[in-house]
């Protein structure tokens, strides 16, 4: 009887800790009927399409905007360094052609690395990008609503094979800190994956990560309804029942990556 006591009092203490890691606020973005929504960035963008958990949330919270989602994300990209094969086609290009409303810009991990003497030149791309990008129509009437994402922080795994973060978190956290302050600046939403990241680690009993850097599957589902809620204030989890428009999101998500993006672009 007292184990089954303790392992109860356990488990409301992790429920707890669970709830108490989620942020309570959120940028609460609005989105309108029609909207064409863009995934922009490095690894951490492109791989969201590979498993479609949170598009679906997505989709199921706003079934009656009829929105249509797009993933540009593509590894390695940087606010100002995002290298293509000969005739891609520039950014702007593309987002044009998605006629993008609203971007999720995903960066700042790949430029990090260059640690605090980076910090300036980081800024001034961050601003480019923002003024640049709001310049633009890429939907044919209006500037896109742009949310600027942080990187998430790395997790240690416990294994010499991997980095634990040690020495790359500090980095990624001034990063982090340093779009908070533009976006700010600038009055563009910001979403502090960083924090959020290492807050889901430390209370999970199992990793989200499969190398430390980038989110397993199991991570982008878990991630999934922490990201809702970052966003739009969203309390909706992810669940079985879902799989059916998820099977939808992942084959629509599959045929837009091989148009958009050409398994071999030099041939």
């Amino acid at each position: 009887m007292v184990k089954l006591r303790m392992a109860k009092l356990y488990s409301l203490v992790l429920i707890l800790c669970v709830m108490i890691t989620i942020p309570a606020s959120a940028v609460e973005l609005k989105l309108n009927k029609g909207d064409h929504v863009v995934l922009i960035g490095n690894t951490l963008a492109e791989r969201f399409q590979y498993f479609g958990y949170f598009e679906t949330l997505l989709h199921k919270q706003f079934t009656d905007l009829d929105l249509v989602v797009r993933n540009q994300g593509y590894g390695g990209d940087e606010f100002r360094f995002r290298p293509r094969s000969l005739d891609f086609g520039t950014p702007e290009s593309h987002l044009t052609s998605a006629e993008a409303d609203v971007i999720l810009a995903f960066f700042g991990f790949n430029e990090s690395f260059k640690g605090p003497t980076g910090l300036n030149e980081f800024r001034q791309e961050i601003q480019a990008f923002i003024e640049n990008t709001r310049a633009q129509k890429y939907n044919g009437q209006s500037a896109p609503v742009i949310v600027l994402l942080s990187p998430i922080a790395v997790e240690n795994l416990g294994t010499r094979d991997l980095p634990d973060g040690s020495k790359v978190n500090p980095n990624i956290k001034l990063y982090t800190q340093a779009i908070s302050e533009v976006a700010d600046a600038n009055d563009v939403p910001f979403v502090d994956l960083f924090t959020l990241s290492k807050q889901l680690y430390e209370a999970a009993d199992e990793p989200f990560t499969f190398n430390g850097i980038h989110f397993s599957e199991q991570g982008y589902q878990r991630f999934a309804g922490p990201l809702m809620h970052a966003l739009f204030g969203s309390e909706i989890p992810w669940n079985d029942n879902l799989e059916v428009l998820r099977e939808e999101v992942n084959e629509k998500s599959f045929n837009y990556f091989h148009n958009h993006r050409a398994v071999n672009g030099y041939y």
